[in-house]
């Protein structure tokens, strides 16, 4: 049985960044990996809690915080924490294939990790692979990709997450790279999801980006004035006035409730858009700046592109609240893309 451990951002407090992690585990175990994720925690980016500034909000944070924690008690398989990159090369050598990714592992304008790029040694029997790394963004700083681009020629096996990113990978790298889906994508989740939270109908509102209040704020708004449903947000950063309930304590098990069971869900995430995919729930997008690149690409490949969008209106809205995606259609454009990406896993690491 080989030995696969995986690299990505399993230490944020972000359930996209988990909940991914945790997908790509499952998805190379069902495949017959000896799989686990390797506990690194980055000097670039590592917080053993979730804070705040805001004294009324620490309750509610330190309640995220301990549900962060018990999630990955409760479902990670990992290895020992490790704090350093000497730590890092010495238990890597342990595995059959190292596989980084997925999640915005490339992005070069976030703090830089050297680690997410396998900028370490390896024993020559151990793959290099990138499983849906993404780089976020279109433009990547120049002296970064200076700094990256000998590491990602020593891959054995590398794939990319969206158009975006394989467009980076050509043209800056030189690169050719298939696209692979989000590991959220390939794993089932419903033993993960906590019960139902609130019993009356409701839309859900998760977003992340402060640059978006204001036109989440207008949708709420339009909402309120065009669908009786009642508003829910989870209570993780800041809240959109309008809303009628914040849920408070929501951990990675509790926000996959809160998706799952809504009648509707509006947000700037990734990751809350694909578990709305999963869970057939129609949505709408929003995104500023750079940002709806990821969102736009996976949203055109099922045939929703219209779900998306910079500048919302309410017409807009109204369509979307309206108008139920052909979930059969959509989930089937994903088939093939699904069945591509395991057998990636499978042959890259040599299952």
């Amino acid at each position: 049985m080989k030995k696969v451990g995986t690299l990505a951002f399993q230490y944020a407090f972000n359930f996209g960044a988990v909940l991914q992690a945790l997908g790509l585990i499952r998805a190379l175990r069902e495949l017959g990996a000896d799989a686990e994720i390797i506990d690194f925690r980055s000097p670039a980016g590592y917080a053993p809690h979730l804070t705040t500034r805001h004294p009324l909000r620490w309750w509610n944070t330190r309640r995220v915080d301990q549900a962060f924690h018990a999630f990955r008690r409760d479902f990670f398989i990992q290895s020992e924490p490790i704090y350093t990159h000497e730590h890092l090369e010495r238990y890597a050598a342990r595995y059959d294939a190292v596989i980084v990714g997925s999640d915005q592992v490339w992005n070069l304008h976030k703090n830089f990790e050297r680690a997410y790029f396998l900028d370490f040694q390896l024993p020559p029997t151990c793959r290099r692979i990138s499983y849906a790394a993404c780089f976020g963004r279109d433009d990547q700083p120049a002296e970064a990709r200076a700094r990256v681009a000998p590491a990602l020629k020593r891959f054995n096996a590398i794939s990319i997450r969206n158009r975006t990113s394989q467009t980076v990978l050509e043209r800056d790298f030189g690169i050719q790279a298939p696209i692979m889906a989000d590991p959220t994508l390939l794993a089932n989740y419903d033993d993960v999801a906590a019960p139902r939270l609130i019993n009356r109908p409701y839309s859900l509102i998760f977003a992340v980006d402060f640059r978006v209040q204001d036109k989440l704020r207008q949708m709420v708004a339009w909402h309120r004035r065009i669908n009786p449903r009642r508003l829910c947000m989870s209570r993780l950063t800041w809240h959109v006035p309008g809303v009628h309930q914040l849920v408070n304590g929501v951990g990675p098990q509790q926000w996959i409730s809160l998706i799952r069971n809504a009648g509707f869900m509006m947000t700037d995430s990734f990751h809350g858009m694909v578990f709305a995919m999963k869970y057939r729930v129609p949505f709408a997008v929003v995104f500023a700046g750079e940002n709806g690149a990821r969102m736009q690409d996976l949203l055109g490949t099922c045939g929703i592109g219209d779900r998306v969008t910079e500048n919302p209106t309410q017409e807009w809205l109204q369509r979307m609240l309206e108008v139920t995606p052909d979930w059969d259609r959509v989930h089937g454009s994903l088939a093939p893309l699904i069945a591509k990406s395991r057998e990636y896993l499978r042959t890259s690491v040599g299952l």
